[in-house]
């Protein structure tokens, strides 16, 4: 089996998909000028009041790094338990700030479907539901409105842009409180390490059937992607070659995925090298998720084989990546 990359296809591909988001970001903000919104209602706030008491974007975020609960992990007889994420299931981040490297291995699930150890871990209950509900009034704080690029609704796909325009060469904005607090925890954690701490986030807002192309988020960053997810959940694919997926999205008969991840809300998904250079992933555009033998993570996540699950009305997936010095021509992806 071939698991070459055609990266001058998927590039061909992710720029055509650029041009139209474009386009259609155009289109907006043309009609935008010829029918503007109105103004809002002015918040009257006594003198003195700091900035961050009306706005969530730049209040302060209290660090996630010693706020866990520790619970024991669920029994791998009782499957049909109530999911980790349900119950808090996770180990404390101050106590992963010790060993992180030890803790971060029990983690680690894509070992269980043969891909490379150490390259596919999935935390449950990264942050709790208290934090996930502050998280998504930042991203939707009048704030943040204009971050905003895409198109929203059951199909669409929008993104903001935290650290600066991701296809240039240099990070050229400060990052806001919410994504340092973050970052300052996923660091704390072992998940990157402190030189290569992320500089950029990438949030994105996805439909109830929205999806995502096979794609590898490539030469951009430091070969390792985390990805936080808030609101809903998915079902992401891991891919041995773009060949192989083109072949499902056609509904002709081929290898298939060479796994699956289910990602519940508050959960973390990490790709490390190799297979964040040589798999590609993916996310089904449908409204119902099935849960395959592949899915390397359904006992942590609390799903079973056959298991079909509904999607939200929407889902964040907030993805943290350090942006490397060199040019890059490309748009930058993410889950």
């Amino acid at each position: 089996m071939s698991t070459a990359i055609d990266f001058q296809k998927m590039r061909a591909q992710m720029r055509a998909e650029a041009a139209k988001e474009r386009a259609q970001r155009q289109q907006r903000e043309r009609l935008a000028e010829l029918l503007p919104e109105p103004e809002p209602e002015p918040v009257q706030v006594p003198p003195g009041t700091p900035r961050e008491a009306d706005d969530p974007l730049h209040a302060p975020f209290a660090s996630l790094a010693i706020q866990r609960p520790c619970t024991p992990s669920p029994q791998p007889s009782d499957p049909s338990g109530p999911s980790p994420a349900d119950v808090g299931w996770s180990i404390p981040l101050h106590v992963l700030v010790h060993e992180p490297g030890e803790q971060l291995e029990e983690y680690d699930v894509g070992a269980s479907v043969g891909l490379p150890p150490a390259s596919v871990h999935y935390i449950p209950a990264f942050v709790t539901a208290a934090e996930e509900q502050r998280l998504l009034d930042v991203l939707y704080s009048p704030s943040a409105r204009s971050r905003w690029l895409g198109t929203a609704g059951k199909h669409g796909r929008r993104t903001q842009n935290w650290g600066g325009n991701p296809t240039r060469k240099q990070v050229v904005e400060p990052l806001p409180p919410f994504c340092v607090a973050l970052i300052e925890a996923l660091v704390g954690c072992g998940v990157f390490p402190a030189e290569r701490a992320p500089n950029h986030v990438l949030v994105n807002e996805y439909g109830s059937e929205g999806g995502l192309v096979a794609h590898v988020d490539g030469p951009l960053y430091h070969p390792r992607v985390a990805c936080l997810s808030l609101g809903g959940t998915a079902s992401m694919k891991l891919w041995r070659s773009f060949e192989d997926a083109e072949l499902e999205s056609d509904g002709k008969p081929g290898p298939g995925p060479a796994a699956q991840i289910f990602l519940r809300p508050r959960s973390l998904n990490v790709l490390s090298d190799p297979v964040y250079t040589n798999v590609l992933h993916s996310i089904d555009a449908t409204a119902v998720d099935t849960i395959s033998e592949l899915c390397c993570n359904a006992h942590v996540a609390g799903v079973t084989v056959g298991e079909t699950i509904e999607r939200q009305e929407r889902r964040l997936s907030l993805v943290f990546v350090h942006k490397l010095e060199p040019d890059y021509e490309d748009t930058a992806r993410g889950d």
